[in-house]
C-alpha cells in the first residue's frame, strides 16, 4: 500500500500538470476558439479597410495614405502576434500556420506600399500594391479555412 504522502504528492503533481482534468482541455479549446474567432474577425476587418483605402486612394494625400497603410500594417502584425499566441488543437495547427504565414506576407506587402507612398514613388506604390493584391487571395483562403475549423468545434 502506498503511503499517504506518496498519494498526496502524486495527486498534486497530476493537478499541476493538468493530468486527468477534462476541464483544462475544454478551457484550452474555448480559449483557442475565442482567440481564433477574434483573429479571423480582425483579418476580415483589415481586408475591408484595405479595400476602402485602395478605392479612396485618389482622394487622399500621400501623408494620409501613408498613415492609413502604416496603421493597416500595424494591425496586421498584431493579428499575426495573436495567431502566434494561440494553442490550437493538432487538427487546426496547419490552418493557423497558413493564416499566420499569409498574414506575414501581407504585412510585408503593406509595409512596402507604405514606404513607396512615403517616398512619393508612384511606380513603386503601384508595383507593391499589385503584389499586395496578388497575395491577398491566400489570406482570404486561409482566413476562411480557420473560420471553418473553428465552426467545426461547435458541431
Amino acid at each position: 500500500m502506498k503511503s499517504p504522502a506518496v498519494v498526496a504528492v502524486t495527486a498534486i503533481a497530476m493537478l499541476l500538470s493538468g493530468c486527468g482534468s477534462e476541464d483544462s482541455e475544454g478551457d484550452d479549446d474555448a480559449a483557442f476558439k475565442k482567440g481564433a474567432r477574434d483573429a479571423t474577425a480582425q483579418v476580415s476587418a483589415i481586408g475591408q479597410d484595405l479595400a476602402t483605402a485602395i478605392q479612396e486612394a485618389r482622394t487622399r494625400s500621400n501623408k494620409e495614405l501613408a498613415a492609413e497603410f502604416s496603421s493597416l500594417t500595424t494591425r496586421t502584425r498584431k493579428t499575426v502576434d495573436k495567431l502566434e499566441s494561440l494553442d490550437p488543437p493538432e487538427s487546426s495547427r496547419k490552418r493557423v500556420d497558413d493564416l499566420e504565414s499569409s498574414l506575414e506576407t501581407g504585412a510585408e506587402d503593406l509595409a512596402a506600399v507604405t514606404a513607396a507612398i512615403r517616398d512619393n514613388d508612384a511606380k513603386a506604390a503601384r508595383r507593391t500594391t499589385e503584389t499586395l493584391l496578388r497575395d491577398s487571395p491566400a489570406i482570404r483562403k486561409a482566413n476562411a479555412a480557420l473560420k471553418g475549423a473553428v465552426a467545426e468545434f461547435d458541431k
